[in-house]
């Protein structure tokens, strides 16, 4: 990895370096089981023992390789951290993106409670709120990082509609609603400078 980041990166990767760094620093203070084993082994691997296979690591440079061209060329999406609370907005944005686009349905019913449409009206609203800031980038690298974390991975749900669906369904707007108040506050400073 330090070859790698000494062969000159362009601004664009090592700015996504930065985030990816900062982002899984602030996983593993808030919740390790959050963290991909990747992400925990190069962090620490002694508190969490786990090791990744030299053939895993390879691959994974060979494939960052692959991709650290394609960034040079296109727009780019990440304003440089500027501020310590960053890493938890998009940790956060990712979050709330799991909470209202679940794999998995909670309930069969179409009604707005089991659906979670008044979260998902919140997070839309924060979204649109932050899309002339430099939070809106911030808020699309998490979106997108959810989005490719599920595209690797393969889900298997449990029937809907369970004994426990009400009081999952409660704690999970209770989160989204958690999380979007205090997102507000990280962009509060930007938020107030709209017209």
């Amino acid at each position: 990895m330090a070859d790698f980041e000494r062969s000159g990166p362009s601004a664009d990767l090592q700015s996504q370096l930065q985030v990816a760094r900062d982002d899984a620093a602030y996983a593993v203070t808030v919740k390790p089981r959050d963290c991909s084993p990747e992400a925990l082994a190069l962090l620490s691997p002694a508190q969490t023992r786990i090791e990744l296979d030299r053939g895993a690591l390879r691959e994974m440079l060979a494939r960052m390789r692959v991709l650290a061209p394609t960034l040079a060329s296109e727009p780019s999406l990440h304003s440089p951290p500027t501020s310590p609370q960053d890493a938890e907005f998009r940790y956060l944005a990712r979050r709330v993106t799991m909470i209202v686009s679940p794999v998995c349905p909670f309930s069969r019913k179409k009604d707005r409670i089991s659906t979670l449409a008044g979260s998902r009206e919140l997070v839309t609203r924060l979204r649109n709120r932050v899309r002339p800031t430099r939070f809106e980038a911030q808020f699309a690298t998490a979106e997108a990082d959810e989005w490719f974390y599920r595209s690797t991975r393969v889900t298997e749900c449990q029937t809907p509609d369970g004994p426990m669906t009400p009081e999952l369904v409660r704690r999970a707007a209770a989160e989204v609603k958690t999380a979007v108040t205090r997102m507000e506050a990280i962009a509060g400073t930007e938020l107030g400078r709209r017209p």
